[in-house]
């Protein structure tokens, strides 16, 4: 007489028919033809098949043209050798809709190794593949981005240089001299300019306060509003001298039109800005930040006359250290001073021979790593500066160059900085 409690082989049986029919990854059952007979209710609701219209079907019936060859082919034979096969594929459901799944597929033999059925597990991750596809293309589009317009700031930094004096230019001034120039960016917004007229020499630094391709157009606008105020209007002063560049530069911005995508660079370092107030706003953070220093000098180079605005000059004879004097450095927001250069200071430095002239912006002083997150400061500038007079500028140049590489280790210029010596 048979017991009326199941066997343990029967509560098997059930426990696993009602996982299949539970679980919500898309399962299938075929015979050795690769024929589905099972399908649970994940797959119809992943597929939209009812299994009159799917079971006696083979796997490939799913299958997207998407996706390769080589793949779909691959699926069946290393499922029969070597018992499984995972992977990821494209399907198709009965409306036609293309889904992404992560697939695996397993045979089934008996106690003999006979082929009883395939098994295979289906996981939709369809959301998940768009989203990286999604991401892939964003990806795709930045770095399309950021090599053109890396092509375009290399463009820029040649056409920079080609108009911009360099240390070998400035050499054929000042025989012992040194220009170090290093870029936050690849462009920079800071500059030296010179000019030989008769019997005097020009030369004037310049921090435009902006760095990338903003500072680098304005440091060549200004490059040209200077050469023009001194060749052609014979303007020699250096107080006028900037005085009628400051001028310009507020003409340019507050009356013409020719400059807006220069104030479009300039917006994106200040934020956004109401429309109506993008021009005034730009012109008035880039004159605040403006900073330099103009210079000239007699023939024989024993005297000097000079206008500083927030650059750092200082001047050693034999060992002693004088600060030049300096105006405010928001001049050239000033629009009262810039109409009445007699307000602005020029002043007078009688030159000596062995004397050594160092201008150098703020950026230098602001330099650290992350190993090392102390600014580079004025104290340590200046004492090493003042420990290597006995060198000459060139090897100073260089010694500087690794001493500043050793402060910021692990760092790049973390702000725009230059710095130039004469020696007379």
């Amino acid at each position: 007489m048979e017991s009326a409690q199941p066997t343990a082989s029967k509560v098997t049986f059930q426990m696993l028919a009602q996982a299949l029919e539970s679980i919500n990854d898309a399962v299938t059952i075929s015979n050795a033809n690769d024929e589905f007979v099972y399908i649970n209710p994940a797959f119809r609701r992943l597929y939209g098949y009812a299994p009159a219209d799917i079971l006696g079907k083979k796997s490939s019936t799913l299958w997207s043209d998407k996706n390769d060859p080589e793949l779909t082919a691959e699926i069946l034979p290393t499922t029969l050798e070597k018992g499984l096969w995972s992977g990821e594929l494209y399907n198709r459901t009965q409306s036609g809709a293309e889904i992404f799944v992560t697939l695996t597929t397993s045979k089934v033999v008996d106690e003999a190794g006979n082929l009883v059925a395939l098994v295979g597990v289906a996981h939709d991750t369809t959301e998940k593949k768009r989203h990286e596809e999604q991401m892939l293309a964003h990806n795709l589009m930045i770095a399309e981005r950021n090599a053109s317009l890396y092509e375009e700031l290399n463009y820029a930094r040649r056409l920079q240089r080609a108009m911009l004096p360099t240390e070998d230019h400035l050499k054929k001034i000042f025989p012992e001299a040194f220009v170090l120039l290093q870029a936050k960016h690849v462009l920079s917004g800071e500059f030296v300019w010179h000019y030989q007229q008769m019997d005097r020499t020009f030369f004037a630094l310049v921090h435009t306060g902006i760095s990338g391709a903003a500072g680098s157009f304005l440091s060549v606008l200004i490059h040209n509003l200077l050469t023009q105020t001194v060749k052609e209007e014979l303007t020699i002063a250096p107080n006028e001298v900037v005085a009628k560049v400051g001028e310009r530069l507020q003409d340019l911005w507050t009356t013409t039109a020719m400059d807006e995508p220069l104030l479009e660079l300039i917006q994106q370092q200040i934020g956004s800005a109401a429309v109506e107030t993008v021009r005034t706003k730009s012109v008035e953070l880039t004159l605040k930040q403006l900073r330099g220093v103009f210079c000239s000098f007699t023939k024989n180079f024993r005297a000097m006359r000079y206008t500083c605005i927030g650059v750092h000059a200082q001047l050693n004879r034999k060992g002693r250290w004088q600060v030049l004097d300096q105006e405010p450095a928001d001049l050239f927001s000033n629009t009262t001073a810039l109409l009445n250069p007699a307000s602005i200071g020029s002043h007078q430095l009688p030159l000596q021979l062995g004397d050594t002239l160092y201008f150098y912006t703020e950026g230098i002083l602001q330099q650290c790593g992350p190993k090392n997150p102390t600014p580079y400061g004025e104290t340590q500038l200046i004492g090493f500066l003042g420990a290597s007079q006995h060198l000459n500028l060139e090897e100073q140049k260089r010694q500087l160059e690794a001493n500043l590489r050793l402060h910021r280790t692990g760092a790049h210029c973390n702000e725009d900085m230059l710095v130039v010596g004469a020696r007379f």
